[in-house]
């Protein structure tokens, strides 16, 4: 493999990452289950700075957040649901973080550091921390006390550790992928949501496949997919709904190459009726796709596909229980679904038809929201839907249900504006509990 030349050198940057990227010229594309052992040779991967996709997670209703300083915050969903936002503990060189919640017993985060070492905490009854145990760790005592981070991940390839790019954890699973572009899965063996074709839980991270680029999961089934270097999608998991492919019946053990050609990818949606999720693909030509029949929820048999033909410069594909949301180049969002819980962000409560708009979303005062440069979705397992953004300015928003403080903390909620429906912008209440238009968050790069 060679790297072209950069400047800054390859692997090389300032602590926010903002290093010139490599191009890669040849690859290793073989994918599939390893036993592990060194991958040898250079870096497939610049490895990824404080980015807005790095910097912001949500996971089910658990959220956290990279501050400029290397600090972590959380919300939402952990064994203390907090009273506000809390700095992780011993945590001050992070520049990555995902996190995954759907009740007190199910909360999860694991963030990547600058160093690129890795580092987990909270639930680990599956061994989704990867330390080599099913022991919980660094779990709040309280709802006005932090938590801790405190597993250190084992993997397969000693070389992994320390060579970190990025993490992604789901509902009892953690993937790691490491600038070699390696990928690792631990936790419950169930769903085929390792990738391994595992028969038991795995405490330790094991190789699952090469020649990757990006790694998502789904904010709530055991869904998983691989981006590869030649730009193949690679995905893993929950089918029982076709979520994956039409083409199996069966849940998806090992990584099933399901598109070529792909530009990014996102991965979204939930019902508690089938089908569970759906991938959507942004291809090279700027078409998109999803799998899944999804959509019918909205009581149409319109296929994604169909309601986003033609449009361009897609920046990013993502969404929540009902809905798939676009960013566009420009800032401005389109969204397409169910608008339950209001995660259009249009202004328009619960309106249960397929809805697009090229006019996007707007904000609590009704002014436009035309510079969205990152979204992420979540949901918990009764449905309550959230999904929070990131704008070029820095400002962290958020739009839907607010039920377990998955929005924004309860002592935060006086200073947060928010609007449903017709209704004038006032401060959210846990009574209201939903926003139909982005509320800004009070937090921010450099905190609160």
């Amino acid at each position: 493999m060679t790297l072209s030349s950069c400047s800054p050198a390859c692997d090389e940057g300032n602590y926010l990452g903002t290093v010139e990227e490599c191009e890669v010229t040849a690859d290793t594309t073989s994918s599939g289950g390893g036993s592990g052992g060194s991958s040898g040779g250079s870096n497939l991967l610049t490895p990824e700075g404080l980015t807005d996709s790095s910097r912001l997670s949500v996971g089910g209703t658990r959220n956290g957040y990279v501050l400029d300083n290397g600090s972590v915050v959380t919300w939402g969903e952990r064994q203390n649901i907090p009273d506000d936002f809390y700095i992780v503990d011993n945590l001050t060189n992070v520049r990555q973080i995902s996190g995954f919640g759907q009740n007190n017993s199910s909360a999860f985060s694991c963030a990547v550091k600058n160093d690129h070492t890795t580092v987990c905490w909270g639930e680990n009854g599956y061994g989704q921390l990867g330390d080599g145990t099913t022991t919980d760790c660094g779990n709040s005592s309280s709802a006005t006390t932090a938590e801790t981070a405190c597993a250190v991940p084992q993997f397969d390839d000693n070389s992994a550790q320390g060579n970190i790019n990025r993490v992604a954890v789901g509902s009892n699973f953690s993937l790691w992928l490491d600038n070699k572009g390696k990928v690792y899965s631990a936790g419950q063996c169930a769903n085929g949501a390792l990738g391994t074709g595992c028969t038991g839980n795995q405490a330790t991270a094991v190789t699952v496949m090469t020649g990757v680029k990006d790694i998502k999961v789904h904010q709530w089934s055991q869904i998983a997919c691989a981006h590869k270097i030649d730009n193949t999608l690679h995905c893993w998991g929950e089918n029982n709904a076709n979520e994956i492919t039409s083409a199996h019946a069966n849940d998806i053990e090992t990584p099933l190459e399901i598109a070529t050609n792909v530009a990014h990818f996102g991965i979204f949606g939930a019902s508690h009726s089938t089908p569970k999720g759906i991938i959507g693909i942004v291809y090279d030509n700027d078409t998109i796709s999803c799998t899944s029949g999804w959509f019918n929820l909205a009581g149409t048999t319109s296929t994604c596909q169909d309601e986003y033909a033609g449009i361009t410069n897609v920046k990013q594909i993502s969404g929540d229980r009902n809905v798939s949301m676009l960013v566009l180049d420009n800032g401005s969002t389109l969204a397409y679904g169910l608008n339950q819980y209001g995660t259009m962000a249009h202004g328009s409560g619960n309106s249960p038809q397929r809805n697009i708009t090229a006019a996007g979303s707007i904000f609590a005062d009704g002014t436009p929201a035309n510079n969205v440069s990152y979204i992420d979705g979540g949901q918990h397992a009764s449905g309550q839907s959230t999904i929070l953004g990131i704008l070029d300015n820095g400002s962290v928003v958020g739009v839907g249900a607010n039920d377990r403080y998955q929005l924004v903390p309860k002592d935060r909620m006086s200073s947060t504006i928010c609007a449903w429906q017709n209704n004038a912008a006032a401060a959210i209440t846990q009574s209201l509990q939903e926003c139909d238009r982005w509320a800004i968050l009070p937090i921010g790069p450099s905190g609160w």
